[in-house]
């Protein structure tokens, strides 16, 4: 994940121009988009696809496309299939285990401001979700409990991975977290986890080596016989000369 949002991140300031029109919500849209698309890179799905099993090393020629050698030099090496797409209703989304995950963005500084009533109905849905880590106030039947949106196979919450970035100053945040829509208590979450402290320390993207020579000077020379040279047209003057 850290991995994932400091690619996009980066490659989100690089492109970034208010010279060119850019604003807030380019900046916020194109972020998301390349999340999404560093989250799959770095687990072998959507355009990326690599079967479960296969060498971590195939197709690396795309993984790598277009990405920076600090991010080639850094990006974990995670098996096929150890993490599978999971959307929900449509949001993007990733499953590992029992763990599932959404992405969400936010306004730099503003964590715990997330208002989650605003957003979509499935995020809705998912900050509605209970701590499984706080006792029940009141046991509600199994019956009485509402039915979840949520169209994948649940046995843990789905969590929240939020982020943002300053075009300032280049600062970026990163959280995982529980969040929460309840008027229990302040904030946005019932608990949240701080990923941007550390940097991705994976051991780079393992690219195969090519089966062709690296150089032209590698390929021995074709065998050449010369042909006999037949006279041209100034020859032939001066034999008539």
């Amino acid at each position: 994940m850290r991995w994932a949002a400091r690619s996009a991140a980066a490659r989100t300031l690089a492109d970034f121009s208010e010279a060119a029109g850019h604003d807030a919500r380019w900046l916020g849209l194109t972020r998301h988009i390349l999340l999404e698309d560093r989250l799959d890179r770095v687990f072998s799905l959507g355009r990326y696809y690599v079967p479960e099993g296969a060498d971590a090393a195939t197709g690396m020629d795309v993984v790598v496309a277009e990405l920076t050698q600090e991010d080639i030099a850094s990006m974990p090496v995670i098996p096929p299939g150890t993490v599978k797409r999971a959307n929900i209703q449509g949001s993007p989304g990733w499953t590992t285990g029992k763990h599932h995950f959404l992405i969400q963005s936010f306004q730099p500084g503003e964590v715990d401001e997330i208002r989650w009533e605003r957003k979509s109905e499935t995020k809705q849905e998912v900050a509605r979700q209970p701590n499984p880590d706080a006792p029940a106030l009141l046991e509600i039947p199994p019956a009485m409990r509402p039915v979840p949106i949520i169209n994948v196979a649940l046995d843990a919450p789905v969590l929240v991975l939020a982020h943002s970035l300053n075009p300032i100053n280049g600062s970026s945040e990163l959280y995982l977290g529980l969040p929460s829509i309840t008027l229990e208590h302040d904030g946005s979450w019932h608990w949240r986890h701080a990923l941007h402290d550390q940097r991705p320390s994976g051991p780079g993207a393992q690219i195969p080596t090519p089966n062709h020579p690296a150089s032209p000077n590698d390929v021995p020379d074709a065998p050449v016989r010369l042909r006999d040279q037949k006279p041209g047209r100034e020859s032939l003057e001066e034999e008539r000369a």
